[in-house]
C-alpha cells in the first residue's frame, strides 16, 4: 500500500449476509444507511418574527442536539438555516423552535427554559413542543438545498425552490470542481449548491435575505480564490448597485481566469459539464467458475485485505498479495479468457454515467441511476445463460415489488476501469458497494476492499498519498461481483478522470502460412467504453 499517511477507511454498512430483507422500509433505508450520505442545507423561516425576546432559531433531537439544540444561522429577513452533515444516519429526528430563557445558572451560561415554540413535520407549528419530527432520511429525498416554510394553520411547506430576496448566481470557474462562497459579514467560506435547473448546469447559487451585498468564492477542493479581479483574487465582489435594479444576478468570467462580468440578464446557452461517461470493460463469468458463487464465499460481512499486491504487474493488472482468498484463476480475472468454457469469460464494453450533483461531486449510484436498483451491466450479455434471483426478490409473492425490471439478473462478472487525473489538494474517493474493489493511484494500492461482502465503504484522501500538485496521475479500478444475492455499486469523487481513445492490431496467426489482422480499441475514455493500458476491449474490425 501506498505509504505516508491512511490510505482507506473501511465501513461495516449494517447489512450483515448479502441475503436482506424485503421491505420498503428496508430499501429506503438502504438508500440512507448502505449508500453514502447527503449534506443538505435546510433553510427555515421564522414564523413568529415578532417575538423578539425569545432566542435565535435552534435545531433540536435525536443524534443532532438534545435540548435546547444547536444555533441555525440567522440568514436575515426571519430565515435561519443548518446543514445537515452527511454524518447524520437516515433515521436522525429532529425539529425546529425558538426558546425562551427564564433562569440562568451560577456561570450565565447555561439557561433554565421556561417555554418552547416548535416546528414539526406533522402539521401546524406548535405553541408548546409536540409534534411528529422531521427525519434526515425524508429531507435529503427532496435535494441538497432544502426550504421548509412553516404554517401557523396546516402543514410545513418543503421546497427545493429558493425562498431568498436575492440570489447571486456564478458560473462555476473551476470547471470540474465546485465553489464555495462567503457572502455578506460572513467569515468563512460555506458549501454552494448547483442550480437543479438542467438549463443551468455549472450554476451555484449565494442567498441574501439582507445586506451587505457582497460575495468572495473559493474552490472547493483547493485554496484558489476567484473574486473582483478574477482567479486568485480573494477580494470580495459587491453587487449592491445590480441587486438595486433587479433581484437575480449573474456572475461569469468570459474566458478563464479573467476578471467577472455581472449581469442581470443570463447569458445564453453559457452551460458547464455535468456529465459524462467513464469508459470499463466488463468480463462475464459463470457460476461454474471455481472463484464464484461458491458456497464458501457466503456469510462474510467484512472486507478482506490483502488478497492483491500493493502494486500492479507490467500489464497494468493487479496480482495475487499474501491473503489469497478463492483466487485459483486471478490472473485471468481481469483478462479476457475465451477458452476453458465455463471456465473462462467474455468481455464486453459498458460506459458507466458519471454525473455531478448539486454539491460539485461526481459520481454514479446504482441505486438511484439504475433502473433494477442494483449494478447488473452484462445483464444483455448473458453469454452462459444463467440468471438469479437479487435481493429485491419477494418469496412470498414470487414477485420483485421493489425492482421496476421485474426479472432476475446476471450476476459474477469483473470490471476494470483505467483512466488519469490531475491532483488537486483535497480531492478525494468515496465508494461503497459489493464485492472485491481495488484501486491503484499512480501504480499502488490506495484501497483495498476484498472478498465478498455486502455494502461496505471505502474513502482515499488523496492528499495523504504524497501526490504533485497539478500533475497527471494514473487511476486503474477495479471491481467483481463474485457472489449473489446483492449487487450495488457507488462511486462518488472529486476527480475528473480522462481518458483518451486510441487503437492497435493484433497479428493472429490462422496455420497454414495464415494470418488474420486485427483492430483492437484501447480506450481511456471521453465517452467511449473499453479499458487502457493493455486492458483487452471489444474487437473492433478484423481484415
Amino acid at each position: 500500500m501506498i505509504t505516508g499517511g491512511s490510505i482507506m477507511r473501511l465501513e461495516n454498512t449494517g447489512f450483515g449476509m448479502k441475503a436482506r430483507l424485503l421491505a420498503l422500509a428496508v430499501l429506503v433505508q438502504f438508500m440512507g444507511i448502505g449508500m453514502a450520505q447527503a449534506q443538505v442545507k435546510i433553510h427555515v423561516k421564522n414564523p413568529w418574527p415578532t417575538m423578539t425576546i425569545w432566542e435565535g432559531m435552534k435545531v433540536t433531537g435525536g443524534v443532532i442536539a438534545g435540548p435546547p439544540g444547536a444555533n441555525m444561522t440567522d440568514d436575515g429577513d426571519g430565515w435561519y438555516s443548518y446543514t445537515l452533515d452527511a454524518s447524520q444516519p437516515f433515521n436522525s429526528m429532529f425539529s425546529f423552535a425558538l426558546y425562551s430563557p427564564a433562569t440562568w445558572d451560577a456561570t450565565g451560561k447555561t439557561p433554565d427554559y421556561a417555554s418552547k415554540r416548535g416546528i414539526y413535520a406533522s402539521g401546524a407549528v406548535s405553541g408548546g413542543g409536540t409534534g411528529t419530527e422531521f427525519s434526515a432520511g425524508n429531507i435529503r429525498t427532496y435535494g441538497d438545498d432544502v426550504w421548509i416554510i412553516p404554517s401557523l394553520t396546516g402543514a410545513p411547506i418543503i421546497t427545493i425552490v429558493p425562498q431568498a430576496k436575492k440570489v447571486a448566481l456564478l458560473f462555476n470557474p473551476w470547471g470540474a470542481g465546485a465553489p464555495t462562497a462567503k457572502v455578506g459579514n460572513g467569515t468563512t467560506y460555506g458549501t454552494m449548491i448547483q442550480s437543479q435547473d438542467p438549463a443551468r448546469c455549472g450554476w451555484y447559487g449565494a442567498y441574501f435575505n439582507a445586506g451587505p451585498f457582497t460575495v468572495a468564492y473559493k474552490s472547493l477542493f483547493g485554496s484558489e480564490t476567484y473574486g473582483i479581479g478574477g482567479l486568485g483574487d480573494a477580494k470580495a465582489i459587491d453587487l449592491t448597485s445590480l441587486f438595486a435594479t433587479s433581484d437575480t444576478v449573474f456572475i461569469y468570467s468570459e474566458t478563464p481566469g479573467t476578471p467577472p462580468k455581472l449581469t442581470n440578464t443570463a447569458p445564453p446557452g453559457l452551460k458547464g459539464v455535468c456529465s459524462f461517461l467513464l469508459g470499463v470493460t466488463v468480463r462475464d463469468f459463470s457460476k461454474e467458475h471455481p472463484d464464484f458463487d461458491d458456497a464458501a464465499l457466503d456469510h462474510h460481512d467484512l472486507a478482506t485485505t490483502g488478497m492483491v499486491a500493493n502494486t500492479l504487474d507490467k500489464d497494468g493488472k493487479p496480482t495475487v498479495g499474501a491473503k489469497p482468498f478463492l483466487q485459483s484463476d486471478f490472473s485471468n480475472w481481469f483478462r479476457t479468457k475465451t477458452t476453458g468454457g465455463k471456465d473462462g469469460n467474455v468481455a464486453s464494453c459498458y460506459n458507466l454515467p458519471m454525473t455531478k450533483s448539486t454539491k460539485g461531486m461526481w459520481g454514479y449510484n446504482s441505486l438511484k441511476d439504475s433502473p433494477s436498483h442494483s449494478f447488473f451491466p452484462v445483464d444483455d450479455k448473458n453469454t452462459f445463460g444463467e440468471t438469479l434471483k437479487s435481493q429485491y426478490y419477494d418469496a412470498a409473492s414470487g414477485t420483485y415489488p421493489f425492482d421496476p425490471t421485474k426479472g432476475d439478473h446476471n450476476f459474477n462478472f469483473c470490471m476494470e476501469m483505467h483512466a488519469s487525473f490531475k491532483y488537486e489538494k483535497g480531492q478525494v474517493f468515496n465508494f461503497t458497494g459489493d464485492d472485491d474493489t481495488w484501486a491503484f493511484i499512480d501504480g499502488k494500492l490506495a484501497l483495498d476492499i476484498g472478498g465478498p461482502h455486502p455494502p461496505v465503504s471505502g474513502k482515499i484522501e488523496l492528499d495523504k498519498l504524497g501526490l504533485k500538485e497539478d500533475t497527471d496521475y494514473p487511476f486503474d479500478f477495479f471491481f467483481c461481483e463474485r457472489q449473489p444475492n446483492g449487487s450495488d455499486l457507488l462511486v462518488e469523487t472529486s476527480i475528473f478522470f480522462e481518458q483518451q481513445q486510441s487503437t492497435f492490431y493484433k497479428k493472429i496467426d490462422l496455420g497454414g502460412g495464415a494470418f488474420r489482422y486485427e483492430i483492437w480499441e484501447i480506450t481511456q475514455g471521453k465517452s467511449e467504453c473499453g479499458a487502457a493500458k493493455g486492458g483487452d476491449t471489444a474487437l473492433a474490425q478484423a481484415v
